[in-house]
């Protein structure tokens, strides 16, 4: 029987402060700052809700390099893990990272496939990353469960660019 490596423990944590200088203010007060989203660090495990029991991380720089459309096709029913092979079926999608270099040619898209596709966003709506950004996104649950005829993402881009996706189950 093949080992299957589980995930243990994620951390998502997000914050945002803003920082302002005044123009008139006093010289003693001549920044404000936000209140600022500083939002705990969210930790999920095997027994919370939600769970997350396994994780993928992807470097598809190869893969839209290597295809002249700059396209790529993520199957959930046959992963590359950490540390071995595995299927998502039967689980959601909980937390989703796509990070884009700053010195792409473009934007990249991460939206279902036209057949069988994964609905991530729902309505069947796909999300553009441009160069440099980054998407995080927590499903907290909302995701539906990986299966025959919710399978597949599609990751577009220009061919040549560095694109990594992170994707946690459970």
């Amino acid at each position: 029987m093949a080992k299957e490596a589980v995930v243990s423990e994620v951390r998502i944590r997000n914050t945002l402060t803003v920082t302002e200088t005044l123009d008139d203010a006093p010289a003693f007060s001549g920044t404000v700052q936000s209140a600022g989203f500083d939002r705990a660090a969210t930790r999920l495990t095997a027994s919370t809700t939600p769970p997350v029991t396994r994780a993928v991380q992807l470097d598809l720089s190869a893969a839209i390099s290597g295809d002249p459309s700059g396209e790529e096709q993520i199957d959930l029913m046959d992963l590359e893990g950490l540390q071995d092979n595995f299927s998502a079926v039967g689980l959601k999608l909980q937390v989703l990272r796509l990070t884009g270099d700053p010195d792409n040619a473009g934007d990249v898209s991460i939206e279902p496939a036209l057949s069988n596709g994964y609905d991530l966003f729902g309505g069947g709506n796909g999300v553009t990353v441009p160069a440099g950004g980054l998407l995080t996104m927590e499903f907290n649950d909302g995701a539906p469960d990986v299966g025959a005829a919710a399978r597949y993402i599609d990751i577009a881009g220009t061919a040549g660019d560095t694109v990594y996706l992170e994707m946690v189950f459970g």
